[in-house]
């Protein structure tokens, strides 16, 4: 929780240095919905449906080069869990991610913008697992490569509609003795907002 509290705060801090700034034309929010793909390798992936959702808050300031961004994000990446009969499995996850992100019209569609996306940084992700045959609960946090693709459409100069594949990249113990790599895979859609 403190961790979720901390990245709020920095969001906030974000949000207050965008409305400071001489410049605000191209700072941008957007509010998404997150599919999870946990990509849990063995043994865990017998205990663990791999699929979830979530949600991801975005801020995004401009950089020099006019289509250069660097982004801010939180996302809660959805809850995977599974009912064994004898135990319930549960893993969960939050993220917060630092972003360099490129943004290139590459046609135009009755008068609307397409443009193609790509993203590269790091995430901070923490990672909560537990199982109630003997009532344990792990958490870690590992800060790992994050990359993805996208496209986006804008409706009008200020919204646009944006659809990304995102895959954060993190090595996390989460039971005793067995170390699984997570791969996560995100497909996210969000509307964007510029101001």
């Amino acid at each position: 929780m403190r961790n979720v509290r901390f990245f709020i705060e920095v969001l906030i801090l974000a949000v207050v240095l965008s409305f400071s700034s001489q410049s605000i034309a191209d700072n941008y929010v957007s509010l998404g919905f997150v599919n999870t793909n946990y990509n849990t390798q063995p043994p865990d992936s017998f205990f663990f449906d791999d699929n979830a959702n979530g949600y991801e808050v975005t801020i995004g300031f401009p950089m020099p080069v006019s289509w250069l961004y660097t982004e801010l994000s939180l996302s809660d990446n959805g809850t995977s869990t599974n009912n064994m009969g004898f135990a319930n499995y549960e893993l969960n996850s939050q993220s917060m991610a630092i972003l360099l992100h490129g943004a290139i019209p590459i046609a135009t569609v009755a008068g609307h913008t397409i443009k193609a996306h790509a993203r590269l940084g790091y995430s901070a992700t923490q990672f909560a697992g537990s199982e109630t045959i003997s009532n344990q609960s792990v958490t870690d946090t590992d800060i790992g490569l994050t990359y993805g693709l996208g496209a986006s459409i804008w409706l009008t100069p200020h919204w646009g509609i944006e659809l990304d594949y995102l895959q954060r990249q993190h090595n996390v113990s989460l039971v005793p003795s067995m170390l699984t790599a997570y791969h996560m895979q995100h497909g996210i859609l969000k509307a964007v907002y510029v101001f």
